[in-house]
């Protein structure tokens, strides 16, 4: 079969972004290469989502309407590494009380972890 020279161009291109997206696609989909979690400082912001997250809920439990509640995102809130798995968050809460009135309270939590993803709540201040 002969091909012009514009067709084999055409091919030789081809074959060049086929082996583009390939490279590309191996060396930055989720679950090639470096993990997020090999990164200092995604763990460290991983750490203080997970351990907010864990004072959210506990905070949830404590509420007449807990479906109503409404938390700032992490960046808003105080987040304080004390070292050894152990966080303070100081945040706040909107919800509704028991007449259906929305009301803010800042609560102070506690949360502890061992690995940096499962957090137990160890106290809640309002």
């Amino acid at each position: 079969m002969n091909l012009s020279k514009t067709e084999n161009s055409v091919i030789a291109w081809l074959a060049i972004a086929i082996t583009a997206i390939i490279i590309y696609g191996v060396t930055h989909l989720p679950g090639s290469g470096q993990s997020h979690s090999a990164d200092p400082q995604w763990a460290i912001e991983h750490a203080e989502f997970e351990a907010s997250h864990a004072c959210h809920d506990r905070i949830r439990t404590l509420l007449k309407a807990p479906a109503t509640a409404q938390f700032p995102s992490v960046s808003e809130e105080v987040v304080l590494n004390r070292g050894g798995g152990r966080y303070t968050i100081g945040t706040w809460v909107d919800a509704q009380n028991s007449f259906g009135a929305l009301l803010r309270a800042h609560y102070s939590c506690e949360a502890v972890t061992a690995n940096g993803s499962s957090f137990v709540t160890l106290a809640v201040e309002k």
